[in-house]
């Protein structure tokens, strides 16, 4: 996993260049000499290398960019923390009756909603699933680092945002 701090540029599209940057430094200093004409998407958006066994996952936020690579099936996801009073029909729609419970009881509930949130997407950027596909799936009980669901997850804390990864562990 690689992360960059920024304060310039917010768009959308800086974002996403620096974050293909990031990735691209990152592999080329594990040795695979890949540019961006090695990454494409698939038919659901998700990137991938032309140059197999190599899985690549990628994420950016206000303030911060993060990529992830590994020979397996891989997802990262980093946030802002988040307001669950501007969320609340998302929290509705894709958390269980469980995590909505620990993100409403939790001390920092805005903190609580988005180390749910990212551990969600990581997830589904590691399969390649929708966060539709996710609701039912309880992450409430995931902490720091654990395996379960076939992938390891880790959530990191950093300076006001959150960031989550899961690895596949299972074929």
């Amino acid at each position: 996993m690689t992360v960059f701090r920024y304060t310039s540029d917010n768009s959308h599209t800086y974002q996403h260049n620096a974050c293909i940057s990031l990735l691209t430094d990152a592999l080329c200093r594990a040795g695979l000499p890949v540019s961006e004409e090695n990454i494409y998407k698939d038919e659901n958006g998700k990137p991938f290398l032309d140059c197999p066994p190599y899985n690549i996952s990628l994420s950016h936020c206000k303030g911060l960019i993060c990529c992830m690579f590994s020979s397996t099936p891989c997802g990262i996801d980093c946030e802002a923390i988040r307001s669950t009073k501007r969320h609340e029909r998302v929290i509705r729609r894709v958390f269980t009756n469980e995590e909505q419970d620990i993100i409403y009881s939790a001390p920092d509930p805005d903190r609580e909603f988005t180390r749910l949130w990212t551990l969600k997407e990581a997830y589904v950027k590691m399969t390649g699933t929708g966060i539709a596909d996710i609701s039912s799936i309880p992450f409430a009980y995931i902490h720091r680092e654990m395996e379960c669901y076939g992938a390891r997850f880790c959530t990191y804390f950093l300076e006001g945002h959150i960031i989550s990864t899961a690895v596949k562990t299972e074929p």
